[in-house]
């Protein structure tokens, strides 16, 4: 016993011992490279973090929703009570649709996507109670529907052979989505029937070898907005809409609605009741105007409704359909004195 004491004694006197001050193993590849990507992405975090904010229209803030996160394309409900907005998770590397209850806070994960797959662009069907969306699935981008609650599964309506698909409305009917695509060649508007099941061949509405985006039905369903640059700068147009006959030369219009430019990003869209339409002017100022759609297309003058700060990302705002709230996903310190608010409540 004695000579193994002596030999455990021996062997710990041999071995090496750490240092006082010694400095740790010195980190490997990954290790730095984990370390760095971590730290990118608290930075990214500081910067682009946003916070849903709901205005009324003078200006004043109503609510905030959720926490601080990367939060694209913000739609009220139709009933103005819920938002659903695409949220951007880096650290997974995946964007999914998300739902959120302005009375309650209470949130809900509408997509599930996996890494590197992402949803963008929701659009609400006219009762609240769907979500149809934009996706990358499995390579390919398409466009789905899913219960707003969240159950059950998604289902593809639409699988897209290109890129650059943007998703922009849902008809009040419910029987059509609006998307577009652009390429170097210019843009295309189309409507994607959603009556019967199986294949869904989308109907091209309108071609053009300018950049054209969110499109829009008008509440009766018989026109279309959308944003164009075929003038040498973006504005905003109306054209007949006719499923019958979508690609035929309409017997009136287009109209140009927009005056001064319009932005793009904040896509131009029609009061619920079908009298009026908003869009971004080029100077930020987010104007109204005066429309009647039967028995023919009139409008009136762009009227500001109120500007947006300079610090707004426009991909990051929208008007609910009767005009009474505003969401903007703002920075984490916005200045609100930037908001200048023109109450139209006499003209609209």
């Amino acid at each position: 016993m004695a000579m193994m004491t002596a030999m455990v004694s021996a062997a710990l006197l041999l071995a090496p011992m750490p240092g006082r001050g010694q400095a740790p193993a010195p980190a490997t590849a990954d290790d730095r490279a984990k370390a760095l990507r971590a730290k990118r992405i608290a930075q990214q975090f500081e910067r682009d973090a946003r916070v849903l904010t709901v205005f009324d229209r003078q200006g004043s803030v109503v609510a905030t929703v959720g926490e601080r996160a990367f939060y694209l394309d913000p739609v009220f409900s139709p009933d103005r009570t819920r938002l659903v907005v695409a949220k951007r998770d880096l650290e997974s590397e995946i964007q999914d649709i998300w739902l959120f209850d302005l009375a309650t806070g209470k949130n809900t994960q509408i997509t599930s996507s996996q890494k590197r797959e992402r949803a963008w662009l929701p659009v609400w069907s006219a009762d609240g109670s769907q979500v149809a969306y934009a996706a990358m699935r499995g390579g390919y981008q398409g466009l789905y529907r899913k219960a707003s609650n969240g159950e059950g599964t998604e289902e593809l309506l639409y699988q897209h052979p290109g890129a650059n698909l943007a998703l922009f409305d849902w008809s009040g009917d419910g029987h059509f989505l609006s998307f577009s695509t652009t390429d170097l060649s210019g843009g295309t508007l189309y409507a994607l029937p959603l009556a019967g099941n199986g294949e869904r061949k989308p109907i091209e509405v309108f071609r053009s070898k300018s950049q054209m985006w969110g499109s829009s039905f008008s509440p009766d369903g018989r026109f279309l907005s959308y944003a164009s640059d075929e003038s040498g700068r973006n504005e905003v147009y109306v054209r007949p809409f006719d499923p019958s006959a979508p690609s035929a030369t309409p017997a009136a219009g287009p109209w140009q609605v927009s005056d001064q430019g319009a932005q793009v990003g904040f896509y131009s869209g029609w009061r619920r009741d079908g009298k009026g339409m908003y869009y971004v002017a080029a100077d930020r100022g987010v104007m109204v105007v005066e429309v009647s759609t039967a028995p023919t297309f009139k409008l009136g003058k762009p009227k500001l409704l109120f500007r947006l700060s300079e610090s707004v990302p426009l991909t990051n705002a929208s008007v609910s359909r009767d005009w009474q709230r505003v969401v903007i996903a703002v920075p984490h310190a916005p200045i609100l004195q930037q908001i200048t608010v023109f109450d139209l409540r006499e003209s609209f």
